[in-house]
């Protein structure tokens, strides 16, 4: 499945219970599921909702996102973005 960004983190990039479900909804079919964009560094971030990979912190819902694609055999791959210079203050909350 290529990636679709759904916009539904919370707003500092945790895993959602509306992200896993959304997931969960297509695990059975594709064998391999690109996740939204998530950000490396707290910088990088793009958008509201958007997934983060930039600290430890993070790395329980990650987990708990990649058993859930996997939960049928289906491959899970985390796609990771910096947005760069088309990131913004409001979205970074003035930093």
């Amino acid at each position: 499945m290529s990636p679709m960004t759904t916009m539904s983190s919370f707003y500092n990039g945790m895993v959602s219970n509306d992200e896993l479900d959304y997931y969960q909804a297509r695990a059975g079919g594709p064998g391999m599921i690109i996740t939204a964009v998530a950000n490396v560094s707290d910088n990088g971030k793009g958008f509201e909702g958007e997934l983060s990979a930039a600290s430890d912190d993070m790395i329980p819902g990650l987990t708990k996102l990649a058993a859930t694609i996997k939960q049928d055999s289906a491959k899970a791959i985390l796609q990771i973005f910096h947005a760069g210079r088309k990131s913004n203050h409001q979205v970074l909350r003035g930093e």
